[in-house]
């Protein structure tokens, strides 16, 4: 056993040494790489400031020239002038070249060539011929020179330590026929460039152009730097304006280079061999094995101890299994052989128990009658897989039987809460059959819409007919116990007999439309779909005289007659044996009922918020939806009609309403309008006041006010005639006309027409 815990130590001291090793290695190159990008960053922000200087130097170098080429008298040289004007000329440009000279920063010497005259005005030596000029030989190249105006280097200025811009003159001429030449020393801007070597001694800096190539670098220049040129050359279409990069130099060297560009074109670039990176942070290094070793000493410690700590228990369940069979010893392989099948035992026990419970639950066996029902399975393995662990047979003749429970309620036994009581008393009732009749097995459930099903499954020889018959005996026996045990009457629907349990819902789908035909025959209780009427012969035809002849005894609230037309409606509809035409014509004919009360009380709201339609929903057959109609509408309608005679009041005053507004010219009383709502004039006058908030008298001046009003700003009606319209004098009429807008009548119309 003590080798098993050495393998065990020697395991958790490897997971331990591994996980460990590799994080320092990775701690170590991030480590390493984090503080390479460190010294990138550094390497930015130094070149964004030499970018800055240079720039403008640069910048301001160019910008000093381009004003002085715009100068009148730069712009007069290369006209044709007389000597005296020529002299003048040149001694205003050496002048002006002076003082530039004087106030720039950088530049060290100018000269103007006249290419007309072949003339030179430098600085240094004033007025010459060009070839007595000292830089004679840049005079060639620069004539050769497509550029207008660019930084570069001249053969005879670089000699002397000079770049050099170049600017064509005269300014914006398609025809260069002179040039202006500004000299800038090297030097000033490598001795700069070497200020900010941020590492070492091995890092070189180099500012360099497209076109000219390297412009100034702090020292000389290396293969490496000329690569890098090289290769930014290459890419220069896909370069950004400033990144960090690498390249492998000569003996397999790397290199890292940090690089930015300006808007005129150059790039800046710092160059830094990773072995010079690698030696100023080697502390990284040292430190990382020093932790390193730190926690691999602490985690071989742990995992020693807690690999005793885990095997203590390993071992004394090894030595209670011993124990158990009888103290026999054996190798460690044989006691763990024992352990795991003392596992493998309790396991398959396990299992069994899961099983046993399964099969001992009858709701687990409803539920998958009910997948079955519904056609839930849609693949053989499944359902077999699922019939072979319930005990369901699969190869029997299969009938399903649907219970119905009708007039619920209606003897008082049973109210709503009693439902699933109800369920559950038929479902014991044919459970109990189902044990009595020896030819027929099955199951009995819910199907969860308030029917209760039997699944009655047969010998697979028994022939369909055969099964059907003893499905008939069963529901006729199950019918005859209800009603004699529980005093309730059900609907049965017998579907057709299927040789598979993989079409029992097919058997339930008939059993269901059987029961549909339940509303045709109404004096039978169980429907095989076999014995339901499956063709019309002729087309149905709604009994509209029968429907008006209803409308008429509801509206006169005969409910003898009523009770006469439902049943004469009854058997009209029935006699063309179609259960949608029945079900249907009585929808519509309760539509009409409700449209004719609301055409009868002026609404509909007292009837519709019963839920008619709802409760219709719930009879079965024929007769049952007789007898709603016969308790229900009648009673309601009559009811409807007494809340609507409450709220005659208000239609009286919507009538004086509308009476005021139709006669408007004329002199309308309170008495004469309480006539026509066929009130007193005190209860009409306090009515009248509680509907619209005013009184009579204010109603009706405000009537004719606002008629007049109208009138006013529409017509061109005068305003005697407006106030007869309205049934006033002209002068009253002016009167409540000025109490009311504190205008008169022409104020009123000249303001707003």
């Amino acid at each position: 056993m003590r080798s098993y815990l050495y393998r065990l130590i020697w395991l958790g001291s490897i997971s331990i040494c591994l996980p460990i090793i590799l994080a320092s290695l990775v701690y170590y190159n991030t480590s390493m790489k984090r503080e390479i990008v460190h010294i990138q960053k550094s390497n930015q922000i130094s070149l964004g400031i030499i970018q800055t200087y240079i720039d403008n130097a640069m910048f301001g170098v160019v910008q000093e020239l381009t004003s002085f080429a715009f100068d009148p008298d730069v712009f007069e040289a290369f006209l044709a002038l007389d000597e005296t004007a020529r002299i003048d000329n040149n001694t205003f440009i050496l002048s002006k070249i002076s003082a530039l000279l004087q106030s720039s920063e950088f530049i060290n010497e100018i000269y103007f060539y006249n290419m007309n005259n072949d003339f030179i005005l430098s600085s240094a030596q004033g007025k010459i011929a060009a070839n007595q000029f000292r830089f004679v030989d840049d005079l060639a190249h620069i004539a050769n020179d497509t550029k207008s105006a660019h930084w570069t280097y001249l053969p005879a200025s670089e000699q002397e330590g000079y770049i050099s811009f170049v600017l064509t003159l005269p300014a914006m001429s398609l025809r260069p026929q002179g040039v202006l030449v500004a000299q800038v020393e090297v030097e000033q801007f490598n001795r700069y460039l070497t200020t900010f070597l941020t590492i070492t001694n091995n890092q070189s800096i180099f500012v360099r152009s497209a076109a000219e190539g390297s412009l100034f670098q702090s020292k000389q220049l290396t293969s490496v730097n000329e690569a890098i040129a090289k290769k930014m050359d290459q890419d220069s279409l896909n370069n950004p304006s400033s990144d960090n990069a690498s390249i492998k130099g000569g003996g397999g060297s790397e290199y890292f280079y940090s690089y930015q560009k300006s808007n005129s074109g150059l790039s800046y670039v710092s160059v830094t061999s990773r072995s010079v990176i690698v030696g100023e942070l080697r502390w990284i290094m040292w430190s990382t094995i020093f932790a390193v070793a730190i926690f691999l000493t602490m985690g071989i410690i742990l995992t020693i101890y807690n690999s005793r700590q885990a095997y203590n228990p390993i071992g004394q369940l090894v030595d209670y299994g011993k124990r158990l069979r009888d103290h026999s010893a054996g190798t460690p392989e044989e006691e763990f052989s024992f352990l795991r099948q003392c596992l493998d035992q309790f396991n398959s026990e396990v299992n069994s128990l899961h099983v046993m419970v399964a099969k001992s639950e009858p709701f687990l066996i409803e539920r998958f009658m009910q997948h079955l029902l519904k056609g839930n399975y849609t693949s053989r393995s499944p359902l077999y897989e699922d019939c072979e662990q319930y005990g369901v047979p699969v190869d029997c003749t299969y009938v399903v039987l649907v219970v119905r429970v009708e007039d619920f309620g209606k003897n008082g036994r049973f109210q709503s809460k009693d439902k699933p009581l109800l369920a559950y008393a038929v479902m014991n009732v044919m459970n109990e059959l189902l044990e009595e009749y020896r030819l027929v097995k099955g199951y009995v459930l819910d199907d969860l819409r308030g029917h209760e099903i039997a699944a009655l499954c047969f010998d697979p020889d028994t022939p369909p007919d055969a099964a059907t018959g003893e499905a008939r005996a069963y529901a006729e026996g199950v019918s005859a116990a209800l009603q004699n045990y529980l005093n309730v009457r059900v609907s049965i629907g017998i579907g057709r007999a299927y040789p598979h349990i993989g079409d029992i819902s097919l058997s339930y789908r008939d059993s269901m439309l059987a029961l549909q035909f339940r509303l045709l025959a109404s004096t039978e209780a169980i429907i095989s779909i076999d014995d339901a009427p499956m063709e019309k012969l002729t087309l149905p035809e709604y009994p509209y005289e029968t429907e008006n002849a209803l409308i008429e005894a509801m509206l006169n609230e005969d409910s003898p007659a009523f009770k006469t037309g439902i049943w004469t409606f009854s058997r009209l509809v029935t006699e063309k044996e179609s259960y949608y035409f029945i079900y249907q014509s009585y929808q519509v004919l309760l539509s009409a009922l409700i449209a004719n009360a609301e055409k009868k009380c002026g609404t509909s709201l007292g009837m519709l918020e019963y839920d008619l339609f709802d409760q219709f929903r719930t009879n079965e057959t024929v007769e049952e939806i007789g007898l709603w109609f016969i308790d229900t509408i009648p009673p309601l309608y009559s009811k409807v009609m007494k809340d609507n005679n409450r709220t005659a009041g208000k239609a009286g005053v919507k009538e004086v309403c509308k009476y005021i507004a139709n006669h408007i010219s004329r002199d309308i009383s309170l008495t004469e309008c309480a006539e026509l709502a066929h009130m007193n004039p005190s209860y009409f006058s306090r009515l009248f006041k509680k509907e619209t908030g005013v009184t009579f008298h204010e109603y009706l001046i405000k009537s004719k006010i606002n008629a007049a009003v109208k009138l006013l700003v529409e017509s061109d009606v005068n305003i005697s005639e407006i106030a007869e319209r309205v049934g006033y004098s002209h002068r009253s009429f002016n009167r409540i006309f000025q109490q009311a807008f504190q205008m008169s009548p022409s104020q009123y119309r000249g303001l707003h027409r």
